[in-house]
């Protein structure tokens, strides 16, 4: 992951070609990002799995809404902490930090 200052002295994020196309690639992912990317922390798993689940396609929907807060605990969401698009307190639950639309021109 590469960051960077932008002209005022702030830290702004910046993804390779390669990592944007990792995070997107998973349906859950970019569904995850778009809701985030419209959110003011902070949002809880709850409300995020419930959100996605109820606007998400087809797929998502067989699913169930609690697939889609299982994987989002254990594999979406600190999949975009790595990457420092958010910051992720598993055992609060909740999504307390939100810099995905930096990333992605959200």
């Amino acid at each position: 992951m590469a960051n960077g200052d932008n002209l005022n002295g702030t830290q702004q994020l910046r993804l390779t070609e390669t990592e944007r196309h990792e995070l997107l690639a998973n349906e859950l992912r970019r569904e995850t990002i778009s809701v985030l990317g419209r959110a003011a922390p902070p949002v809880t798993l709850q409300d995020l799995s419930h959100t996605i689940w109820a606007t998400a396609g087809v797929q998502m929907e067989r699913q169930g809404p609690e697939h889609v807060k299982v994987a989002l605990h254990h594999n979406h969401l600190p999949k975009l902490t790595a990457h420092g698009l958010i910051t992720y307190d598993g055992a609060e639950k909740t999504v307390v930090e939100i810099q995905v639309s930096d990333a992605f021109d959200i």
